[in-house]
């Protein structure tokens, strides 16, 4: 069993873990903010402000 290198330190580390986006990683790297993932950075959504704004505007429920 070799030893895999860390594409971001480029160290060789026992334990190493692959990511979505292809790259092998170490445990200190392997967070998508770590490494700059862009896999899974330009799969988050930041809500904008207008849409967490309650609008109260709610209807009466139909009875059946």
């Amino acid at each position: 069993m070799g030893l895999l290198k860390c594409e971001i330190c480029n160290k060789k580390k026992m334990v190493t873990m692959s990511c979505t986006c292809g790259k092998i990683l170490c445990l200190e790297h392997y967070a998508p903010a770590k490494h700059k993932c862009e896999r899974i950075l330009e799969k988050e959504y930041v809500p904008k402000a207008c849409e967490l704004e309650a609008t109260g505007a709610f209807k009466k429920i139909q009875k059946i």
